[in-house]
Order: C-alpha cells, then sequence, then structure tokens
C-alpha cells in the first residue's frame, strides 16, 4: 500500500464512541474524537515538556506523525477542549481476536488521577467494536505495574510487538471489569 501524501491520513472506520459522553465525579466532562492531524498536533503541542513521576524519559511521542501511518486514532478530551488521553492502533486484529494497541498515553501532568483506567475502558469498548475479545500491547518499563495491578495485564505469549518490551495482553474477563466503570459515568443524551 502507498504511503498516503503528508497531508493526508489513512481512512478510519467510524465509532460510536465519539457520540457519548462521560463524566467523572470531581474531574468533569469528556468525550472521544476521531484522531485527525490537527488533534494529534493539539496533543502533541499540548504535552509539550509536560512531565509526569512515573514517566519513562525514553518516551516521547509524536503523535501526529505515528498517526500518519495508524488507521485508529483517539484523542479524549475534556469539557474544555483540553487533550487528556490519546491512543493509537493499526486497523487490523491480530491472531484473529485481538486489538492491537501500538500507543497510549494519558496526558503526563494528569496521570495518576484515574483517568488510565477510564481510557482504558474506552479502548476496550473501541476493540469490542471491531470484534475482539483482547488487548495485546507493549507496555513501557514505568507503566507495566500499572497495566499489571490495575488493568489486569498478564504476560501474551501468541503475539510478540517490537523491541525487548514485555507483550503483555488484557483478557475479556479483566476488561468486563472496566466496562461497569465506564457505564457509571456515561452521561445519557
Amino acid at each position: 500500500m502507498p504511503r498516503p501524501p503528508k497531508h493526508e491520513y489513512p481512512r478510519a472506520l467510524e465509532s460510536r464512541l465519539t457520540q457519548v459522553r462521560w463524566r467523572i465525579e470531581g474531574r468533569g466532562d469528556f468525550r472521544v474524537e476521531r484522531g485527525t492531524p490537527q488533534l494529534l498536533r493539539q496533543v502533541d503541542a499540548e504535552w509539550l515538556g509536560l512531565k509526569h513521576d512515573d514517566d519513562d524519559p525514553s518516551v516521547s511521542w509524536a503523535f501526529h506523525e505515528l498517526g500518519r501511518k495508524r488507521n485508529e486514532r483517539f484523542v479524549v478530551l475534556d469539557e474544555d477542549g483540553r487533550t487528556v488521553a490519546a491512543w493509537l492502533d493499526h486497523d487490523q486484529l491480530v491472531n484473529v481476536n485481538a486489538y492491537r494497541l501500538d500507543f497510549f498515553k494519558v496526558r503526563p501532568d494528569m496521570q495518576g488521577r484515574g483517568l488510565g483506567l477510564f481510557v482504558f475502558g474506552l479502548i476496550w469498548r473501541r476493540a469490542q467494536e471491531r470484534g475482539a475479545e483482547r488487548i495485546v500491547f507493549q507496555a513501557v518499563p514505568r507503566s507495566e505495574k500499572f497495566y499489571r495491578a490495575k488493568v489486569g495485564a498478564t504476560e501474551c505469549t501468541d503475539w510478540k510487538g517490537h523491541g525487548a518490551l514485555p507483550n503483555l495482553q488484557v483478557e475479556a474477563e479483566a476488561l468486563r471489569k472496566l466496562e461497569g466503570i465506564l457505564d457509571g459515568y456515561r452521561i445519557e443524551r
């Protein structure tokens, strides 16, 4: 497949996530939007220079550049239009039933406030829309503990990512727990 021109991104599949709003008590309202070039540039600009104590210094992603090669691009925005999280994935399930999460990050100055579980629940909803039964990904070293303890990730043996990062998976049983969290936050229209 030829690379799209620099000004274009690959065509993305529709998602019902963009039609729902969520409210987290004490945190405000949130919405999911497609990761357009403009929104991914906004992520890069807003997060530039922001750090969290647990941030891995080797991880500095340019979401706008990474989005050029991915069909699955989503950004979570707060009620003021600030980007609070972003994730990118390819458009194909791996090993028939797995949604491959390539890049996921909560805004560095908002990490450690419960948003990671909320956004991972959104990612699970997207995975379900795509027909997935689990999520596979590689965790950067300082985030592995979060994924194992809070999200329920386990070692993935039937998929290998790139490099030496641990290959993890979150299976449907662990992910169903996140669905309850999302349902409690959903704002009915």
